[in-house]
């Protein structure tokens, strides 16, 4: 009876660790929300993000801080822009031993940089993260729309799902 008691036990852990991280379907809208609603300063902006040397390779439950460039457009809440180079360290921050990565792409994103007094800071977890890739210009102008508003609608966030 132990046996099977140890064996129901460890099944129940597995599954445990198994469901353990649930993540809802990443939107940009309510990743907008998220950090307009933040205490930190946050900046919206679309470019490339080239890391400054080898990225670190993925160890569970292991956060990594990865220096990269970000250079692209910085959106401001009264329609400006402004074309910028600017360095940027990308936390791949871990949910227990599931960990963010480095948003490797060539293509340009949609990122929300944390001013920090250290700098400019991009966040990647397991779930999503403060940015996103293939970003289309009728999401670049649907984000524009919400920054401008200072939120993005239920309506934003259901129109920004389709993609």
């Amino acid at each position: 009876m132990k046996y099977i008691t140890s064996i129901a036990l460890m099944f129940s852990l597995m599954s445990s660790e198994a469901m353990a991280l649930s993540c809802l379907k990443p939107n940009i809208g309510r990743t907008f929300n998220t950090v307009n609603e933040a205490e930190e300063t946050y900046y919206m902006a679309q470019g490339i993000l080239t890391a400054k040397g080898p990225i670190p390779k993925r160890q569970p439950g292991v956060a990594r801080h990865i220096p990269a460039e970000f250079t692209g457009v910085f959106f401001s809440n009264t329609g400006q822009t402004e074309e910028r180079t600017v360095p940027v360290i990308v936390d791949a921050i871990c949910y227990a031993s599931w960990c963010g990565g480095f948003p490797k792409s060539k293509l340009p994103m949609l990122a929300f940089l944390k001013q920090t007094p250290e700098g400019y800071r991009v966040e990647s977890n397991p779930c999503d993260g403060h940015f996103k890739i293939e970003i289309t210009p009728k999401e670049t102008k649907i984000l524009q729309r919400c920054l401008k508003k200072g939120k993005c609608s239920n309506a934003d966030i259901g129109t920004l799902d389709k993609f």
